[in-house]
């Protein structure tokens, strides 16, 4: 546990060495299939949607499974009466000078890998959300989670220089896309 978390840690400061290679984000996804569907157990339904052809990111595989992970987590707790998890890939073009807002920031122009991961569950407020990638912010009761696991997503996206998004209303599930 102290190592994991000291490599949550490092990942949200992004200090932490990443082995950047080309990789399809496809191909990291669908080999983390099976992993995911012991982890969300019985109750939850994973969907997986990736486009047939290759996506290719330049990125630390280790970290974008340890996205994937997070965040499929994240999704399983906030249904605990079960539900559906759906992780999908796209492509997305951003043209001018100033492209589009994602979580207040402008993305720069040109191609990016679209990640999405949704879920039918509790969902979050607007006041839950704007707390929600603060290291040790955390709404699950003492002991059942450190708060690191989206800081770390944020870090990690960041350290990629890519941006993330999140979507949600309370009752109504939430969505993340990630644009690396």
């Amino acid at each position: 546990k102290a190592s994991q978390l000291t490599q949550g840690l490092l990942a949200f400061s992004r200090k932490q060495i990443i082995e950047p290679k080309h990789a399809d984000i496809n191909d990291i996804i669908r080999k983390l299939e099976h992993l995911l569907v012991r982890l969300l157990g019985e109750e939850v339904t994973l969907s997986i949607d990736c486009k047939e052809q290759p996506i290719t990111i330049f990125a630390d595989v280790g970290q974008m499974e340890q996205i994937i992970i997070n965040l499929s987590t994240n999704a399983r707790d906030a249904m605990p009466e079960g539900g559906i998890l759906s992780i999908g890939t796209d492509t997305m073009q951003v043209e001018g000078e100033l492209g589009v807002e994602v979580t207040g920031e402008e993305k720069k122009p040109g191609k990016y890998a679209v990640i999405s991961v949704s879920d039918t569950g509790l969902g979050m407020s607007k006041e839950t959300i704007s707390h929600i990638f603060e290291p040790f912010y955390t709404t699950k009761d003492v002991g059942k989670g450190t708060g690191l696991g989206l800081s770390i997503v944020y870090g990690v996206v960041k350290q990629h220089n890519g941006y993330i998004n999140v979507y949600s209303e309370p009752g109504s599930g939430t969505t993340f896309k990630i644009y690396l």
